[in-house]
């Protein structure tokens, strides 16, 4: 069972579910993310802001990777209870 089954997407309430990717070796790929950060105020008539999030791995070597635990989620840090959570 995994925790995301039954959870929707806060918005488009479409159901979330783990995407499993396979690529050959070298492949690049470019990550759409929309994550919780903080930045100075634009100004009202500054246009979008655009970033790109990077991923590195080095191929071969064993990965440190994990999933952030539902226990770690249920116990936020100070001052984050108001953040949208992702689940």
């Amino acid at each position: 069972m995994c925790r995301m089954d039954g959870k929707r997407h806060p918005l488009t309430r479409e159901l979330l579910e783990v995407e499993v990717l396979e690529a050959p070796a070298g492949t690049a790929i470019l990550m759409w993310t929309h994550a919780a950060h903080a930045v100075n105020a634009r100004k009202l008539d500054s246009p979008t802001r655009w970033t790109i999030v990077y991923g590195y791995r080095n191929p071969g070597a064993k990965s440190a990777a994990h999933r952030i635990t539902e226990k770690f989620e249920r116990n936020p840090l100070p001052d984050t209870e108001k953040l949208l959570s992702f689940y």
